[in-house]
């Protein structure tokens, strides 16, 4: 059960931030502070769920592996009590298995390390717009299935292994295609559905999941 102390008497959406690296979570937070967002960070999700009051308007952004309680936990405990803040997580270069868990367990987004400033500030953008208008994640759903959409069987069935992390080779091997095949089809996939990498791909097909 989660504390029921406030973090802070203002009703403005936060970002909370919770990041184990004291130099990572403190140049993220003097990031965001700049941009004008409150924000209040902390080193564990265990501190998070002491202080975070259920209800509170904001975004979430977390670290994949945390000590103690990680990241992914985190997200499926708040959204097994039904807890409707927007979560970013920060996942290692490359972990496309966690950002599709995390997805899966209600993040909205996922930033590889190292972190981009530009990007972090969009994806909470992003996050905070959701926060304000729940419309808004509406919106995001039916524009993400509409490019989806455009894909044959063929490719979703391609899309489905590559965002799961499948190579081009296993996927060819599955399937009985040749590697060229594959990966025609893959340099389709992303141009029907306007994505410009992997991670815009894996971001597209768990948004309408």
């Amino acid at each position: 059960m989660m504390g029921d102390k406030p973090i802070a008497k203002e009703l403005s959406p936060t970002v909370f931030l919770i990041d184990d690296d004291d130099a990572l979570r403190e140049a993220m937070r003097e990031l965001i502070k700049r941009k004008g967002w409150p924000v209040e960070a902390f080193a564990s999700g265990e501190a998070f769920l002491e202080a975070y009051r259920p209800g509170r308007k904001g975004c979430l952004l977390v670290d994949a592996r945390l000590p103690g309680l990680g990241g992914l936990a985190l997200l499926q405990r708040l959204k097994e009590e039904n807890h409707t803040l927007p979560s970013i997580m920060i996942t290692g270069h490359g972990e496309i298995s966690m950002a599709v868990e995390a997805m899966k367990a209600g993040a909205i987004d996922f930033i590889e390390k190292p972190v981009s400033p530009h990007k972090l500030l969009l994806a909470i953008e992003s996050a905070m717009k959701i926060a304000r208008n729940s419309m808004e994640l509406s919106a995001r759903r039916d524009a993400a299935a509409k490019r989806i959409a455009k894909l044959t069987t063929r490719q979703r069935q391609i899309m489905n292994l590559l965002i799961v992390g499948r190579t081009n080779e296993s996927i060819a091997a599955e399937m009985n295609l040749s590697r060229r095949t594959v990966e025609n089809h893959r340099s389709q996939i992303l141009k029907r559905t306007g994505s410009k990498t992997l991670q815009d791909l894996i971001r597209l097909a768990i948004a309408v999941a």
